[in-house]
């Protein structure tokens, strides 16, 4: 005891009995009593005093205790066989246990069980040591699943601790786990959905913490596709996303772990600018329900007529391409569905009416050639002016973009347009040119009109000719119509 307390200072570490016990078997030179409650002391002190004989003796001790254990083992047992494993790797940086330990999770015998094993030895992931995580990714060799599915089924047992658990798992986002999780989908999937489960608050540094955590772990292909977690099944107000559709209606609580993974504008507003409510006024609730619902599932599975303008808007908004392109693929079916001989005038102004939407605010024009294309092949010519002429109404109230898209939809009838500009120019109080009058007869091809309707010639240039208050603008623009049909009818 002196001796040891010389070398090694205190040796209270060890009960009294255990040290009694060593030095009794260094007399005799034999192992006395050696059991797995002193087992630690003894295999501590002959490393530490270097006793090459006991230290055998405790290699066979832990050899022959891992070679009894079965599928029917108790806790205490695999207890023992792993803290030993990890105490000498840890302590003496030598690997003798871990491979025997190894060697009997993997035997034909016990290869069955080591799933449960060792989730049964890993417990609560949170105070996991990286020790016992090394000595567990040792065992499992490339079986990278056992490891996954353990900490899936802690995680959705233990809710409340996902954020804690991640933040402790740091091993797990090493290039070799994100590698294994790109070729096994449904462990993936599991994951995902209980990591995006977890109670955060938008805004919060955990918030922050999860969104990086999944970048680093997962592959993500928009959309995610990853099941359903319906609208509003939150259990804490504060632990979530907001959407404010009415000061009247209750707010739509959403999850902002899905949406700020499939929208950089939520994530930009829920991380950069800590904001837990959304104002969604200019949506309609119905829409953002949808909105939120196919962040979740990855398809638009509720869009209908009623909320699809809402919902593509939302798309656009917040910059869910995925989202956006599966609203444009549900608009081509609709014109391809509706726009027939038999088309009615509510149907033709939904279309033209998300025609017009893209255009002025997307600067985008496929909805309007899904709608050209259909109009011209599928609907009578004689429906469709009647439906342009109801549309465009009075052109004056109008908007550019609007006169645009029903000079591109009317085609060839654009003589139509050109009358109802000269029925408004003719009308006593109209003294000169104004906006909307000036960009139709910059607009329209008056050459194409003239050819088909000679007479109209003369009739707008009577119109023309009989306004009081001609500005110079309005001179220059005359000459400039009279320069250009010169050149393309001769005088």
């Amino acid at each position: 005891s002196s001796g040891i307390n010389a070398e090694y200072g205190d040796v209270s570490e060890f009960c009294e009995d255990s040290v009694h016990l060593f030095i009794e078997s260094c007399y005799k030179g034999a192992m006395l009593d050696m059991v797995k409650e002193n087992f630690r002391y003894l295999f501590t002190i002959s490393n530490k005093l270097k006793v090459g004989w006991l230290m055998k003796e405790c290699e066979k001790f832990y050899s022959h205790t891992v070679k009894q254990l079965n599928n029917n083992s108790d806790n205490a047992e695999l207890a023992f066989a792993f803290e030993e494993a990890e105490y000498q790797t840890m302590a003496f940086k030598k690997k003798t246990f871990q491979n025997c330990l190894d060697n009997k999770l993997n035997s034909k015998s016990l290869s069955p069980f080591r799933g449960d094993i060792i989730q049964s030895y890993l417990g609560d992931f949170i105070c996991l040591s990286k020790s016992k995580l090394e000595l567990c990714q040792a065992v499992v060799r490339s079986d990278h699943h056992i490891l996954v599915e353990a900490l899936i089924v802690y995680l959705e047992e233990h809710s409340d601790k996902v954020v804690q658990t991640v933040k402790n798992c740091e091993w797990f986002f090493k290039n070799t786990y994100k590698d294994f999780m790109k070729k096994n989908f449904e462990l993936s999937r599991r994951l995902l959905c209980v990591i995006c489960a977890a109670r955060v608050k938008a805004g919060s540094n955990d918030l922050e913490f999860i969104l990086l955590a999944i970048d680093r772990l997962f592959s993500l292909e928009l959309p995610l596709g990853y099941g359903r977690l319906q609208v509003g099944n939150i259990d804490s107000v504060q632990a979530c996303l907001h959407f404010k559709v009415d000061d009247e209606e209750p707010m739509i609580a959403v999850n902002p772990i899905l949406l700020c993974i499939n929208s950089p504008v939520i994530k930009s507003l829920v991380t950069d600018q800590h904001q837990n409510i959304l104002e969604a006024d200019d949506f309609s609730r119905a829409a953002v329900e949808c909105f939120a619902e196919a962040c979740y599932t990855g398809k638009p599975e509720t869009v209908t007529v009623d909320n699809f303008q809402d919902v593509f808007k939302m798309s656009h908004a917040f910059k869910v391409d995925w989202l956006k392109k599966k609203c444009e693929l549900f608009f081509s079916n609709y014109v391809d569905t509706k726009f027939n001989q038999s088309c009615n005038y509510d149907d033709f102004v939904f279309a033209v009416d998300l025609a017009l939407f893209q255009m002025e605010k997307l600067k985008e024009g496929s909805f309007l050639s899904l709608i050209i294309s259909a109009a011209s092949s599928n609907i009578l010519p004689s429906t469709r002016t009647k439906y342009i002429q109801q549309y465009l109404g009075d052109f004056e109230t109008q908007s550019t973009c609007k006169i645009d898209i029903c000079i591109a939809l009317i085609r060839s009838d654009v003589c139509l347009i050109l009358e109802s500009l000269i029925q408004h120019l003719q009308n006593p109080e109209v003294k000169c040119l104004n906006e909307k009058s000036r960009y139709l007869l910059n607009k329209l091809d008056l050459s194409v009109c003239f050819r088909k309707k000679p007479e109209l010639r003369k009739v707008l240039f009577s119109a023309l000719r009989n306004l009081t208050e001609v500005d110079r603008e309005d001179f220059r623009l005359i000459l400039e119509l009279c320069e250009r049909l010169s050149e393309t009818l001769g005088s």
